[in-house]
């Protein structure tokens, strides 16, 4: 067996025999230039779980790379506020406080403390390479991804929000309430849930996934309505008016929420548009062969774009070029 990235990967993931691994070991001790190229692919494989691979996983496979990954979202998570600072290529998650204040501070103080308004609104929104977690005055919780704005408009029986972007909602039900979220051509309609939703403006697909509970989905030019289930997503297409409704694993959807890049059996092109929206960039590729290669990759979002462009150099034929735009989006060059 020739020692190279692949051998190294086999190492590292522990699909290696004992007898396999002693010669290994032995190698890399004996090869300073070895040592030194297992150092640097080590420091990259710990931005992930596993490598970039293009082999199509089982399943069971998938399940089994995602569960080992997810132990450590745990670690990662804090309970206190973290201030957003800028920086460049930086994968930052904050933490909002709840919104008592903040709604006080958009709405303003001028009206009496015991006066009920029949009518508030308030925007939140995420920049680019952050996530934000707000908790509501009711005590529902959403989390934003990058690039996200949700406006919110409180009625005394009616909560309506407008979504631009992607968010995770845990939203306590009120049967005296209707919680309803506008995503132009969809209305999703709250009924004591746990769901993803995924509608960036300038994407075709607006994309739903329910983990726990029920929603209740009514498209704008349709009189029917549909019921989601717990385990199941549903796929809308902008241009055809055309739905689907899939069975999905919905802690891969939302795994964003907690710092997490999950990308299964998905193309070079797919996982590019997500990169896009996180680090702000534009990616270019070589020919539509490449675009179109599938990947499975779990990285951490703490992982700054050049690491990632390493990677995937690391573990692919890939090689990359970034062009730097100082009155626009920096540019990558897939080759």
């Amino acid at each position: 067996m020739s020692f190279n990235k692949e051998r190294i990967s086999q190492f590292l993931s522990g699909n290696i025999t004992d007898e396999e691994r002693k010669q290994f070991l032995s190698e890399i001790e004996k090869d300073k230039d070895r040592k030194t190229e297992y150092i640097k692919y080590l420091n990259l494989w710990k931005l992930s779980l596993f490598s970039c691979s293009k082999p199509p996983i089982s399943f069971e496979q998938k399940v089994s790379l995602f569960n080992r990954f997810w132990k450590q979202r745990n670690k990662n998570l804090k309970s206190a506020i973290i201030i957003r600072k800028s920086l460049r290529y930086a994968a930052i998650i904050t933490v909002a406080l709840s919104l008592g204040c903040l709604v006080q501070f958009v709405i303003g103080t001028d009206a009496p403390i015991d006066q009920k308004l029949e009518k508030q609104q308030y925007k939140l929104t995420n920049n680019y390479g952050s996530i934000s977690l707000f908790q509501l005055k009711d005590g529902s919780k959403v989390w934003l991804n990058t690039k996200t704005s949700l406006t919110i408009t409180e009625m005394e029986n009616k909560w309506m929000v407008h979504l631009e972007g992607e968010a995770y909602f845990d939203v306590i039900h009120d049967e005296e309430r209707e919680f309803q979220i506008n995503l132009g051509d969809v209305v999703i309609l709250d009924r004591g849930t746990r769901f993803n939703i995924t509608a960036y403006p300038e994407d075709s697909i607006l994309r739903t996934v329910l983990l726990d509970g029920e929603i209740e989905i009514r498209e704008c030019d349709k009189t029917n309505t549909v019921n989601l289930k717990k385990g199941e997503g549903y796929i809308y297409n902008r241009n055809s008016r055309m739905a689907e409704i899939k069975e999905v694993d919905g802690s891969f959807e939302a795994s964003w929420k907690d710092g997490k890049f999950v990308f299964i059996d998905k193309s070079l092109r797919q996982i590019c548009d997500n990169l896009g929206k996180w680090y702000n960039v534009e990616f270019t590729f070589r020919d539509q062969e490449m675009a179109n290669t599938r990947y499975t990759c779990m990285l951490k979002r703490t992982t700054t774009v050049s690491q990632l462009m390493k990677l995937l150099k690391a573990t692919s034929n890939i090689n990359y070029e970034i062009i730097s735009n100082e009155n626009s989006k920096d540019v990558i060059n897939l080759k």
